[in-house]
């Protein structure tokens, strides 16, 4: 029979680790550096729709909800792809860290072309094939910020 200070199965109090102890310099840093990565990429998908169908007085492409849709989802099946086939051989080969910092670098390549992209539009008059070449650079660049997460 169990005494007073005998805990019970199931009901024993552990005292763990301090969130102090926990939370060292690294990981700190390491949740800074996601932050920041989430923040860029989340702003930067949600500028690839607007930019895209934003009239071309106003510095977009004035592309339609149609092709809109198409290019992000050969932009979607595209990086689900890579991910799944590239990122263990990437990570293996070039390390974490490395595939990290090009992924984050990727993102503010993909920042730049928006403003190419508006400027050869404006000056066609409307999507050609620079403009279309730039999506595509465009978009295979978004491919590696997706692997930043993995990373």
């Amino acid at each position: 029979m169990p005494t007073e200070n005998t805990p019970l199965v199931g009901d024993t109090k552990t005292e763990g680790p301090s969130l102090r102890a926990v939370i060292s310099r690294s990981i700190v840093f390491k949740f800074v550096n996601y932050g920041f990565l989430a923040f860029a990429d989340m702003a930067n998908f949600v500028l690839l729709p607007l930019v895209y169908s934003t009239s071309l007085q106003f510095g977009g492409l004035g592309l339609d909800p149609y092709p809109i849709g198409v290019i992000m989802t050969i932009s979607g099946l595209t990086n689900a792809a890579v991910q799944a086939c590239l990122l263990g051989p990437l990570i293996r080969r070039y390390g974490a860290r490395s595939v990290y910092v090009v992924a984050f670098s990727c993102i503010c390549g993909s920042f730049v072309l928006y403003p190419v992209m508006s400027f050869l539009a404006r000056r066609a008059g409307g999507v050609d094939g620079f403009v279309v070449a730039c999506i595509a650079l465009q978009l295979s660049i978004q491919t590696m910020p997706l692997l930043a997460y993995g990373a």
